[in-house]
């Protein structure tokens, strides 16, 4: 259900790629669905129609299988990424409450389901993904100074939008040599320090 309300206001208030804020023309684009969104709802409800009624137990089996593989291997990207960079662009917030819902779903499938091996699988990669952005959130913000105060609290404090946890910020912003001729704009804050003198 979290799912597809999710789903459904990232459509509703998606803005049309190449298009910014506006519509066609440059004019505001009222938010709304369109019909990919319905023609993907349909396709979507065909499937689990057929998945119901048509597939066997074996071949929802290796949907469910794939659906854990597709889900939780998303996160591995970010893990990398997150190597990479030497810092975690991942909110450790998200990673947190991932890895403690994903703990209670293991606790509650062991309680409620007999401990079956597909969610166990499903709930358990989970935990242990979301247990490594984590650690990595740690581990890179604690290694750049940061209390894990405001590693956690960075999503909420970062008025730019910047990295939390550590991650890597464009250097070269800050030092004003290397922006194309241009001459670097004051943030709203400088402006209104700037304004005040």
């Amino acid at each position: 259900v979290e799912s597809a309300v999710v789903l459904g206001l990232v459509a509703f208030y998606k803005t049309p790629e190449g298009e910014g804020e506006g519509g066609e023309g440059g004019l505001p684009q009222a938010p709304g669905f369109d019909a990919g969104f319905f023609g993907g709802l349909g396709a979507l409800a065909g499937g689990m129609a057929l998945g119901l009624s048509v597939a066997s137990p074996a071949a929802l089996k290796v949907a469910q299988a794939g659906a854990v593989l597709t889900q939780k291997g998303a996160l591995l990207p970010q893990i990398r990424l997150n190597h990479l960079r030497k810092g975690c662009d991942y909110s450790p917030v998200t990673a947190s409450l991932a890895f403690i819902g994903s703990g209670l779903k293991v606790f509650t499938t062991m309680e409620l389901a007999g401990g079956d091996p597909l969610l166990l699988l499903s709930f358990g990669s989970g935990m242990a993904l979301n247990g490594v952005l984590v650690a990595q959130a740690l581990y890179f913000g604690l290694s750049q100074g940061l209390s894990p105060a405001d590693i956690f609290s960075a999503d909420f404090t970062s008025a730019n939008g910047g990295t939390p946890a550590g991650g890597e910020d464009d250097e070269d912003e800050d030092e004003g040599d290397d922006h194309d001729g241009e001459e670097a704009k004051p943030t709203p804050k400088e402006e209104s320090v700037t304004s005040i003198g």
